[in-house]
């Protein structure tokens, strides 16, 4: 791109094809552009680059002089934003929602809190309820093992979504099915 186009206030897409032996690793910067136009009274900087860090992509522009490239779009999971021009200069629009810790989402919360979000409250609690009432029905010396199993699998789905892993959620219903088989028999 020519250094005497004034980008920054125009649209423009940038088209890319790439064909890298390998996953860039650390910063590897693919293309920039640096230069300084003085059009009239204002100084025009348009210095930009397109990098790969670890494996994601960025874009990096310099809102002044000073501060070089502190702006940015692209690669961290909540924090990516879309590139605009305001007032003559490069910005992003990045979404109000900050729960990530950089690149890395924590999914780990109460799998009933979940279940009551996506099913409402009063399902999961009779469901809550129904488990409690089999564990008070079922508490004898030969349930022991199984009660200790549905109570350990009851706590973690208390501090991590567990209920929804395939795995831990085969156990978790067997085990108060178990239950409700010795209730109904005695």
């Amino acid at each position: 791109i020519p250094n005497e186009i004034n980008l920054s206030q125009k649209d423009f897409e940038i088209a890319l094809k790439l064909k890298l032996n390998n996953i860039p690793k650390g910063n590897e910067t693919l293309f920039s552009q640096s230069s300084i136009i003085n059009s009239s009274e204002f100084i025009n900087n348009q210095s930009w680059k397109w990098s790969i860090i670890d494996g994601r992509m960025y874009f990096f522009w310099i809102g002044d002089v000073v501060s070089g490239y502190s702006n940015f779009v692209g690669g961290q999971s909540l924090r990516s934003g879309k590139l605009i021009s305001t007032s003559g200069s490069f910005n992003s629009v990045i979404s109000n929602f900050s729960l990530s810790q950089y690149d890395e989402i924590t999914t780990s919360h109460n799998g009933f809190l979940t279940m009551s979000v996506e099913y409402g409250l009063l399902p999961v609690l009779f469901i809550v309820i129904c488990i409690f009432y089999l564990i008070f029905k079922n508490i004898k010396k030969e349930n022991n093992l199984e009660i200790v199993i549905l109570l350990m699998l009851f706590t973690q789905n208390l501090t991590n979504d567990l209920i929804y892993a395939p795995d831990v959620a085969i156990y978790f219903w067997l085990v108060p099915i178990f239950l409700l088989k010795r209730t109904l028999k005695n």
